[in-house]
C-alpha cells in the first residue's frame, strides 16, 4: 500500500471515491435515504476537493495499492486538528486502508505541533474510532432525520 500527499490530479479519483463510501459504506447513517445521500455527497465535487488539497491549513493524505492506479482511501486533517474526512473504498474495507490512513492523519497532527485530534464521527465509523482511542466528547448532534455525529478527540503524544 502506498500513503501518499493527494494531488490536484487525483481530485476526480477522491470525488468518485468519497461518493462511493458514503453510499455503501454509511447506509447505517443514511438508511438508502436518496435525499440524505445527495445532501452528503454535495460539496464532494472535484471542484471542492481540488480547493481543499490546495489550501495550506490542509493535508490530505490518499492509499493506493502500488500495482494499481485507483484510490482506495482518502484522509484530510486540518492545521488546527479536526480531521474532516477519513474514508475507505467499499472494497477496500477489511484490509487496515482505514487503519493506516488514520494513523498517518495523527503523524500529520504531531508534525503540526498539534496535541488535541477532534473529528464529529459518523455512526457507522463510531466503533472504529473509539478502538483507535478516541473518545465521545460533547452530546451527540442531530444532522438530519436520520444522520447524527459524534464529537469525538485523542489526546497524542
Amino acid at each position: 500500500m502506498i500513503l501518499r500527499r493527494a494531488e490536484i490530479s487525483d481530485s476526480k479519483y477522491i470525488s468518485l471515491l468519497l461518493i462511493e463510501s458514503i453510499t455503501i459504506n454509511c447506509v447505517q447513517d443514511h438508511k438508502g435515504n436518496p435525499k440524505i445521500i445527495k445532501s452528503w455527497c454535495e460539496n464532494k465535487t472535484p471542484e471542492n476537493i481540488a480547493i481543499w488539497i490546495a489550501d495550506p491549513k490542509n493535508s490530505m493524505i490518499v492509499t493506493q495499492q502500488s500495482n494499481e492506479e485507483t484510490l482506495d482511501g482518502v484522509g484530510l486533517i486540518s492545521k488546527d486538528g479536526e480531521i474532516l474526512l477519513c474514508y475507505v473504498s467499499p472494497n477496500s474495507i477489511g484490509k487496515n486502508i482505514g487503519n493506516a490512513l488514520l494513523h498517518r492523519l495523527e503523524d500529520e497532527a504531531f508534525k503540526f505541533d498539534i496535541k488535541n485530534i477532534y473529528l464529529n464521527s459518523t455512526h457507522t465509523a463510531h466503533s472504529f474510532y473509539q478502538k483507535k482511542g478516541y473518545i465521545d466528547n460533547g452530546e451527540i448532534i442531530q444532522l438530519d432525520d436520520s444522520r447524527f455525529c459524534f464529537p469525538m478527540n485523542k489526546v497524542i503524544k
